[in-house]
């Protein structure tokens, strides 16, 4: 039998600071408003009282000097060299690995099944811990390991905004999400800090090349760049997991999604079968997909100071914020058809091509030029899509994929959330 966790009692008083029920919000749904929120100093994110537990103090969770400073030092992983050394010595190897793991013991020829979503799982989580810092994700051991801990640790995470909409609050996952969070840093984050410190000691000592060190956030930890990380050392292992996490879990759905909207667009588009290989359209449909199908269906701010928008929408201060991404994302800016996924759409100038799907302001996802790539067309989910329509990628005609829908969410949360649980599709082979 599994044993069963419990909250200490500091950590149950760390729940006491829950919000009050309902707080007093003003829904966002037009772009412009949205980015006048996202890019306002008057507004900051919000600290859920089950998130404190695992996520306090992280580069998420943070406004002001403190937040400026630590994303200086996230823009270092992704400036020009670092992609390019992150193209060169993470992704091209880690997507051919897997993919010569599906493809090499089947005939060749032959047409090779593939789940999709495993197959983006495994990749994008493997890309996301080579960023974070966490090792031994590209053994089969070590990332059912650290995925069978991931995904008890991520209900918590599912679980946090609770704390803003009810008072009901589900102890027992927020015991064992604690739990798991503590297993990762003991197993994974500790070791790999410690490596890496004496990395750095050796390139200290002269006997290795500054250029040999990993291109990773536990590096810069390890670097004593952020004073926060010196003064709590558990803020390290925060960072790194929301590293992880916004690495791995969005742009695993982006790739199925963009597979199906693009499944879909061809049956009506035939035309634009020659242009999947093609990186200006590739990378046109992973915007499309990241605008109209997946992320959060909400954003949540906290205003500090009274603002009015550009609508002349105001706010005061004490009033919460709820930006609907979804409605966001297909305002009508984006035209008449601004709800359908369309790969030729032609964008206004200033207007993301992918919504908020990263955000918008200080917050925004520091990874853009990771999954989008610094020259636009050779971020990892263009590359990836780029090499299974190389492959042939269709859906398997006899397998149909099926939806997975997250049972943590409120109601308020729950609107557009469906995933895919499972995608069946054929590589190679006769068509």
């Amino acid at each position: 039998m599994a044993e069963v966790q419990v909250l200490t009692p500091a950590q149950r008083e760390v729940l006491q600071g829950a919000l009050p029920t309902p707080p007093d919000w003003v829904e966002i749904t037009s772009l412009r408003d949205a980015q006048d929120v996202l890019r306002s100093q008057k507004v900051q994110m919000v600290k859920y009282p089950a998130d404190q537990l695992t996520r306090a103090g992280a580069v998420s969770r943070i406004d002001g000097p403190a937040h400026s400073l630590r994303r200086k030092m996230l823009q270092r992983l992704v400036r020009r060299d670092g992609h390019a050394w992150f193209r060169e010595t993470v992704l091209y190897p880690t997507v051919e690995r897997n993919l010569t793991k599906i493809l090499g013991s089947n005939p060749a020829g032959a047409a090779v099944p593939m789940d999709l979503v495993a197959f983006s799982d495994r990749v994008n989580a493997e890309l996301a811990a080579a960023i974070a810092g966490f090792d031994g994700l590209d053994t089969e051991e070590g990332f059912e390991e650290f995925e069978k801990l991931d995904n008890v640790a991520d209900r918590l995470s599912r679980l946090a905004s609770r704390g803003i909409l009810y008072n009901d609050i589900d102890e027992g996952i927020i015991a064992d999400g604690v739990k798991a969070t503590e297993e990762i840093r003991d197993r994974f984050y500790k070791p790999a800090l410690a490596r890496r410190r004496e990395m750095i000691q050796s390139v200290e000592a002269g006997e290795m090349a500054e250029d040999d060190l990993p291109r990773d956030l536990t590096t810069l930890i390890a670097m004593h760049l952020d004073p926060a990380h010196e003064a709590d050392p558990e803020i390290g292992l925060r960072d790194a997991m929301v590293v992880f996490r916004g690495g791995s879990e969005s742009p695993s759905q982006g790739l199925t999604f963009a597979v199906h909207y693009l499944t879909q667009w061809l049956a009506k588009h035939p035309e634009d079968q020659s242009r999947c290989t093609d990186p200006d359209f590739v990378l046109a449909v992973i915007n499309e997909t990241l605008r109209v199908g997946i992320g959060s269906s909400m954003t949540i701010r906290h205003a500090v100071e009274d603002l009015t928008l550009s609508s002349g929408k105001e706010i005061k201060a004490g009033q919460y914020i709820l930006v609907r991404r979804h409605a966001v994302n297909r305002d009508p800016i984006y035209g008449p058809d601004a709800g359908e996924f369309n790969p030729h759409r032609q964008v206004p100038d200033g207007v993301y091509p992918y919504g908020v799907a990263f955000g918008s302001g200080p917050h925004m996802c520091f990874g853009v030029p990771i999954v989008l790539g610094n020259e636009g067309i050779d971020g990892s989910l263009v590359y990836q899509l780029r090499r299974l329509y190389e492959l042939g990628i269709r859906p398997d005609p006899d397998n149909p994929p099926t939806r997975r829908t997250y049972d943590l969410h409120t109601e308020v949360r729950a609107q557009d959330m469906t995933h895919f649980g499972t995608y069946p599709v054929l590589l190679g082979g006769t068509r």
